[in-house]
């Protein structure tokens, strides 16, 4: 696309989603040689030591956008092929399994075969989570690129991007959310209904300081012909990457959910409700940190996620990460709200 200050060459691929399927289908094979590393662990291996490492590759705009995807990847495929497989259906007619949206967060957060996502108590909120998303589905195997700001997207391009197995990556100058994860809540057998297409909006960060609040954290409107809307119940996902602490009054736990009316942001995102009393409710899960403990299904190479994030982190002295952060929010042209 263009070379930068600095020698920095721009590049974007394009969607391509019979190579994203390949790529599933051999990065999930089964390892007949258990002695062998898998191939998951094989590619993460080469793309940390080869390609990130040696500076071949760059995570856009030090946001973390790479380890963000890679982790949802990660679940999205654990959960179709949890012990290796064929990612599309042999038989007609042919097509890739989508996996629910329940089922891929318990796989995101939870040890498997557990409900309870990293060590948070049980509340009622999570099982009211897990059983209304049993029967919406996600599909996607790679993702496509907006380049315009989003504050309302037309339940077309959620069509397309649903068609191609694509999540959407925002724009570098996006306020609030930086990926959409499109889902389904209708019938999987019966003709695509498009009015039952919603999504999980995510946000990451990689500060060293933690999210304080996340109740800005809101997906955008859905336009439907004449019609603008919010999806009932969605999800907002909060990826705190590079956060360490605890939540208070949680039994030392790094993840919260909570169930909540979002609240306007101090930005000038027109994607909140201009009426504060219409904005959408939606469940947070609000994740802090990005090894093990947090994310289970990242145990087969988390020194590989480790040295992943060390690239990303503004500074490596946890003392002076402050004055990193500080200094970014400060020279930024796209500054976050300051809720965040």
């Amino acid at each position: 696309m263009g070379v930068r200050t600095g020698n920095v060459v721009t590049t974007k691929a394009a969607s391509e989603p019979m190579l994203a399927i390949a790529a599933a289908d051999i990065l999930n094979a089964e390892n007949i040689d258990v002695s062998e590393p898998d191939f998951y662990t094989k590619a993460m291996t080469t793309l940390v030591e080869r390609l990130v490492e040696q500076g071949l590759v760059l995570d856009r705009g030090l946001q973390g956008e790479l380890s963000a995807r890679l982790l949802l990847t990660l679940a999205r495929d654990r959960v179709a092929l949890p012990k290796g497989g064929d990612f599309v259906t042999r038989e007609p007619p042919y097509r890739i399994s989508p996996v629910s949206v329940s089922a891929f967060l318990k796989r995101l957060l939870a040890e498997e075969g557990s409900n309870g996502f990293s060590g948070l108590r049980q509340p009622s909120a999570i099982v009211d989570l897990l059983e209304s998303n049993e029967d919406v589905w996600i599909n996607f195997t790679h993702f496509i690129q907006f380049e315009k700001e989003i504050d309302a997207i037309d339940i077309d391009d959620l069509y397309f991007a649903w068609c191609r197995a694509a999540a959407i990556q925002c724009s570098v100058a996006q306020p609030v959310i930086d990926i959409i994860i499109v889902t389904y809540g209708g019938d999987l057998d019966e003709p695509v209904d498009k009015g039952k297409f919603g999504y999980i909006a995510v946000q990451v960060s990689v500060k060293s300081k933690p999210v304080l609040s996340d109740s800005a954290l809101v997906g955008p409107f859905i336009k439907n012909r004449e019609t603008c809307y919010k999806p009932r119940c969605h999800i907002a996902l909060m990826l705190d990457l590079c956060a360490t602490s605890v939540f208070e009054n949680s039994n030392n736990s790094r993840v919260r959910l909570t169930w909540e009316k979002a609240m306007k942001g101090d930005g000038t995102w027109t994607g909140y409700n201009s009426d504060a009393t219409k904005e959408a409710y939606r469940y947070c899960l609000n994740v802090r940190g990005h090894d093990a403990r947090v994310y289970p299904l990242i145990k087969p190479f988390e020194s590989q996620f480790a040295r992943l994030f060390q690239r990303v982190l503004s500074c490596e002295h946890t003392a002076f990460q402050k004055y990193s952060d500080d200094l970014d929010l400060a020279t930024s042209p796209f500054p976050r709200h300051k809720s965040y």
